[in-house]
């Protein structure tokens, strides 16, 4: 048994080895968890660890004997209060007010916004009918306790017109190799952290090239945008 880059690994003498991805929050557990008690603070933001932003595609075997890969994107965890949750749960029902919803607000490397998640709607108002890849869960759970939510690193996508069919990818571009912050507010309270994205280890791309590529695909993106809106009117 090891803990290697905040994963805790057990292998047991050849027979199978076993992961459990991101144990970096158990080290602040305890002072999390005297704070949210004392009720000093309703929720907290851990800062997420660095990931590799790898591109991968899923391979195809039996299932009995296929392990399940971790999310594709950051891990972002968070815990809430009794008090807090409730709160953010009111909101995500609509008994309370929007003010009182969980924000999750991601900023890229340049410092502006790249997506935004909430408890009380989806990011997407028109979210694709047909799409290759998955979206998991999208809105933040309002759990007491603990929390996780995974960020593809995707930017938003455009907004699509209502009842249009696109075969194909509609996510928003993937964002960079750098610096990020990640923001997550409620009412009066949020706490903000950085974070990293690092370049897949097994490509040469210059950091120059991922930031042309990102700038192409934003290009693209709004464009995509002033046609749907186009359509609208």
């Amino acid at each position: 048994m090891r803990v290697h880059r905040g994963d805790l690994v057990v292998a047991t003498q050849g027979r199978g080895i076993y992961i459990l991805d991101d144990v970096t929050p158990l080290y602040r557990a305890r002072d999390v968890h005297a704070a949210l008690a004392d009720g000093s603070t309703p929720a907290y933001l851990f800062p997420p660890r660095d990931t590799v932003q790898a591109f991968t595609r899923g391979g195809s075997g039996p299932e009995e004997r296929s392990g399940e890969n971790p999310p594709d994107g950051v891990q972002i965890f968070y815990a809430l209060a009794a008090g807090g949750a409730e709160t953010a749960a009111a909101a995500a029902e609509g008994v309370a007010g929007d003010e009182s919803a969980l924000t999750l607000e991601i900023f890229g490397p340049d410092g502006d916004l790249a997506r935004a998640f909430h408890s009380n709607r989806d990011p997407d108002p028109n979210p694709a009918d047909i799409d290759f890849a998955s979206r998991g869960e999208i809105r933040l759970t309002t759990d007491p306790g603990m929390n996780r939510f995974v960020w593809d690193t995707r930017y938003a996508p455009p907004d699509r017109p209502d009842g249009m069919v696109i075969y194909g990818l509609t996510h928003g571009p993937r964002s960079t190799p750098g610096e990020h912050r990640a923001r997550l507010s409620m009412g009066d309270w949020s706490r903000e952290v950085s974070f990293r994205i690092v370049a897949d280890p097994r490509l040469d791309t210059p950091q120059a090239h991922h930031e042309e590529r990102l700038e192409m695909e934003l290009r693209i993106r709004d464009d995509l945008q002033a046609v749907f809106d186009a359509i609208r009117t």
